[in-house]
């Protein structure tokens, strides 16, 4: 097993204060990565140990709230080397088996290690092969509409800003308008990673057309609001709003998916909606695979064990 998180683990006494979203994490990533089982006793010793809790019953509270919760992430998504039991997790099989959720863990970890994180470097990879799983998931729920990537700079060689409006314009059957108000030199893609058009044979402009935003970090809340569609609605002719959404690799307690949804305006993919789309490493292709088995293997290498 690994070390207990940096964060979400605090003292508990009367009150449970540790993150059960992080302690989650902790035994999946334990189970998966360090490929055994981890049981309900096994986490109430290491909370013991760590002095998180002093009252065995009152931990034992706390755990049964980690499993439902491990429980419903189940039931919403099937995974060859992991499987749910009431008193464990099961570990079946390598983490390489299922890359797709082997990234997701990996990423959601970094928000509560931080020494840890520090020594993994930048985001730029993590960032691109989250778009990929969203556009691949995307393509599997909703297979009328065509998704896209814009891409992410340092890892493909990206379109310019105008050339990738072309683009869109060109796929979704808009018009471009004020580009030049927005194209400063230094744009990327204004917050878009990920869009969805309606391939409309009659050459008519695409609806509904999505935009997704696609968040791997720790500060993901502080981009709920992107892409801006007032903006975009400015450099280009869509005829009707589009749709906003979101992607994210991690687990969200039930307060934060729902104000999500209201800041959104549209849907959040967190990590069960994520992965659902996604059928096991086949689905992935030869480049994204290889580039998960590089990253998480980076990263999971210079994590501590108990």
């Amino acid at each position: 097993m690994y070390v207990l998180p940096e964060k979400g683990i605090s003292p508990s006494r009367t009150v449970h204060n540790c993150d059960k979203i992080a302690v989650a994490d902790w035994i999946l990533a334990s189970a998966l990565f360090g490929e055994e089982d981890v049981s309900r006793t096994d986490v109430l010793d290491a909370l013991m140990e760590s002095q998180a809790y002093s009252d065995q019953k009152f931990c034992q509270e706390f755990i049964a709230d980690v499993w439902r919760l491990l429980e419903i992430f189940f039931d919403e998504i099937e995974s060859p080397c992991l499987e749910y039991h009431s008193r464990a997790i099961r570990s079946h099989a390598p983490w390489p088996d299922d890359k797709a959720l082997s990234y997701c863990i990996t990423a959601s970890l970094r928000q509560v290690y931080d020494a840890w994180s520090k020594k993994c470097g930048d985001y730029i990879q993590q960032g691109q092969i989250l778009e990929e799983l969203t556009r691949l998931s995307l393509s599997a729920h909703h297979p009328n509409i065509t998704f896209k990537t814009t891409g992410w700079s340092g890892v493909n060689t990206n379109l310019k800003f105008n050339q990738l409006v072309n683009q869109i314009c060109k796929d979704a059957n808009f018009t471009e308008m004020d580009l030049a108000l927005w194209d400063t030199g230094m744009v990327k893609d204004k917050g878009l990673d990920v869009y969805g058009y309606f391939q409309n044979k009659a050459r008519r402009p695409s609806a509904p057309f999505l935009m997704f935003q696609c968040a791997s970090g720790g500060n993901w809340k502080e981009k709920r609001g992107t892409p801006d569609l007032n903006i975009w609605k400015s450099i280009m002719q869509t005829y009707s709003m589009p749709l906003r959404g979101m992607s994210i690799p991690f687990l969200v307690n039930e307060t934060d998916f729902q104000h999500s949804l209201i800041i959104i305006q549209g849907p959040l993919l967190d990590r069960p909606v994520l992965l659902s789309g996604i059928n096991g490493n086949g689905a992935l292709g030869h480049d994204l695979g290889n580039s998960i088995d590089e990253w998480v293997g980076s990263k999971i290498d210079k994590l501590e064990v108990l």
